[in-house]
């Protein structure tokens, strides 16, 4: 994935128009079972394919995640990870992260993401260009912050801070990040 952009976004980014415009292939949504999200459920983890204007495939995965204390961030983060690892560096396009309103779940996770650098040297957007050591929360939370007005729920800032402090004793250990 290395010329790969992560974009996120709210419900509403998920349109046939913007996904051409930004080359999307990828959609990964974070909504609560509750939400509409036009899947059918199939036990948490959801596929379903997507075409943009001109007729081009967008495969989608749905996470049930809700604004709640108690809801962990931290599985669904590792199975991204999985996912987007499996993708290689054959896959051509873009990824969208969305949630109903694309503020607080889609960024924790991409923050959790970026904290681990699955994005690689560039991070798709330019930012911190050429890095592969672990990027801390706030950095990762700034850099979002950059381009798009978020704001995580304080049990998602509870969980990526405890990331960020794993993260941090592994540097300091010498130890090398596990994929």
């Amino acid at each position: 994935m290395p010329n790969t952009k992560f974009c996120i976004g709210s419900a509403e980014s998920r349109t046939p128009a913007l996904l051409e415009e930004y080359d999307i292939r990828l959609v990964i949504v974070l909504m609560a079972e509750n939400e509409r999200s036009e899947i059918q459920d199939r036990s948490g983890q959801i596929e379903k394919l997507y075409r943009t204007d001109t007729g081009k495939p967008v495969r989608q995965i749905l996470y049930h995640l809700i604004d709640m204390p108690g809801s962990n961030i931290m599985p669904i983060i590792d199975d991204i990870r999985v996912e987007l690892a499996a993708l290689g560096d054959d896959f051509q396009g873009n990824i969208l992260f969305h949630c109903m309103a694309g503020r607080s779940r889609s960024p924790s996770v991409v923050i959790g993401l970026m904290m681990h650098n699955v994005f690689g040297p560039g991070l798709g957007a330019g930012l911190r260009t050429g890095e592969m050591s672990p990027m801390p929360y706030h950095e990762a939370y700034e850099s979002i912050m950059t381009v798009r007005e978020i704001e995580p729920d304080p049990c998602f800032i509870y969980q990526l801070a405890s990331i960020d402090r794993s993260l941090k004793k592994m540097e300091v250990c010498g130890s090398t990040l596990p994929d």
